[in-house]
């Protein structure tokens, strides 16, 4: 499914301040930034930055390269374990047919 058009692109404000603080010259000594809000959207001027992206008890380790841009942070983030099925084990039982 691609991104849609007609929603308006939201970024929250503390991806904001740290959008301005790169923009207006201050070089921020850590390139590595920690967000918890997953519902903002990846600009442009975040490219080749590394971010840790809360989980709900973990944070997971994300670097934008210029396929992230335009989608949201949450959206490359799973925050539930995928469910397995066991598999059955073969027994190895004897049937006699007469």
């Amino acid at each position: 499914m691609g991104k849609s058009n007609w929603r308006l692109k939201y970024i929250s404000k503390s991806t904001m301040s740290k959008i301005f603080k790169e923009s207006l010259g201050k070089k921020i000594k850590k390139k590595i930034s920690i967000i918890m809000n997953k519902s903002s959207t990846i600009p442009l001027s975040l490219k080749d930055n590394t971010f840790f992206i809360h989980k709900g008890f973990k944070y997971r380790e994300l670097k934008i390269s210029h396929y992230h841009i335009g989608f949201k942070f949450g959206e490359f983030i799973l925050t539930r374990k995928p469910h397995v099925h066991p598999k059955k084990s073969k027994s190895k039982s004897k049937s006699f047919r007469r």
